[in-house]
């Protein structure tokens, strides 16, 4: 049995990797073609848990293995000829390396060797950038104006962003938008309820592993991708979610992201917050920006009833207004008199015409 190493379980989280890309890919593509399709917040959890199995399975793995069932020394001859048919010493393993019509042998250690020092560097170039902008964060957190405190959230006006964020630190949550969106209280208003939405789907926490995990594994191209498509969903999630509440005009929600999205262009994007405006602004926006007006189309089939609902409510008011305006010795209605009493009559004379 092959003895399970630590390159072994990285390789194999790789591959896996892989598979989860593949994975969430194909749910999003088969997603728009149900006839109800998958809400963006099962997805994003989908694309979460495939992350998660991917990285944990061969760590389970490795420390499950059964190496101690089988037995550590095994005797393949016992005849004297054993000697005869000794085995050769052992050979050093080389690596073959070529370019064109060049090649070269290296030792494989010293391959090994190479490989780790361009992963170690690798991992630093991504930290470091990673270091970089969560400096910046906190420096804009600083110098922003709080516009509100309680408890532990902070909504806060920066001079130095064109995009709302948020951002989370042990104890502390942040909602920092820009001070010219202060002119526009309907953007506003909608922009935090955005921010504050990252917040309740942990996104504002979950993106420190997304950026470890990019840097761990920052030369597989699977896992920018998953990365990207994590960002994406958590993006579509809270459109989804601040679409349905109440009081929520999708025209004012779109406007909202398009004059941020204007704002926002000259501006880089940090990698360690959530923002109103995602990787990607132009094909994303449109994206987000239709997703929003087909649920919107799909809501109507509900406002019937609603109306029903008001309607109903509206002649039982009437009827409670006329018994307040009778004198206090008659206060009963007559069977036809309001709404719900010319229902009534009008259902006696329906009945007493079917007998």
């Amino acid at each position: 049995m092959a003895e399970i190493t630590p390159l072994n379980v990285y390789l194999c989280a790789n591959v896996l990797l892989v598979l989860a890309a593949a994975l969430v890919e194909s749910v999003r593509a088969v997603s728009p073609l149900l006839r109800q399709p998958m809400a963006y917040r099962h997805q994003l959890r989908l694309c979460q848990a495939a992350a998660l199995a991917a990285l944990l399975l061969p760590l389970l793995g490795s420390s499950s293995g059964r190496s101690g069932l089988l037995p550590s020394t095994a005797q393949v001859w016992s005849a004297p000829s054993a000697s005869e048919g000794a085995l050769p010493g052992p050979v050093q393993q080389r690596s073959h390396v070529s370019f064109g019509s060049s090649s070269a042998s290296l030792p494989f250690d010293v391959v090994s060797q190479l490989a780790g020092v361009v992963f170690v560097a690798g991992l630093v170039w991504v930290l470091a950038r990673l270091a970089g902008d969560a400096w910046a964060t906190m420096r804009i957190i600083s110098e922003a104006q709080t516009i509100r405190r309680q408890r532990s959230v902070r909504i806060l006006a920066s001079e130095q962003v064109s995009v709302p964020f948020s951002f989370w630190l042990p104890g502390r949550c942040y909602v920092t938008v820009p001070s010219s969106l202060l002119l526009r209280p309907e953007d506003v208003r909608l922009a935090i309820r955005h921010e504050f939405q990252h917040h309740r789907q942990q996104d504002t926490k979950l993106v420190y592993l997304q950026q470890l995990l990019k840097a761990a594994f920052f030369w597989n191209p699977a896992v920018h991708w998953l990365e990207r498509q994590l960002r994406e969903l958590q993006e579509f999630s809270c459109d989804e979610a601040v679409g349905h509440r109440r009081g929520v005009a999708t025209r004012s929600y779109c406007q909202c992201l398009l004059s941020v999205a204007a704002a926002a262009l000259p501006q880089r994007r940090a990698q360690i917050h959530a923002g109103l405006i995602g990787s990607g602004a132009g094909k994303l926006l449109k994206r987000r920006i239709e997703a929003l007006l087909d649920a919107s189309e799909r809501v109507p089939s509900a406002v019937p009833r609603v109306r029903c609902w008001r309607r109903r409510a509206d002649a039982d008011g009437d009827d409670r207004a006329q018994l307040r305006r009778a004198p206090p010795g008659s206060r009963s209605l007559a069977p036809g008199s309001g709404e719900n009493g010319r229902r009534r009559a009008a259902r006696q004379r329906v009945s007493h015409r079917r007998e």
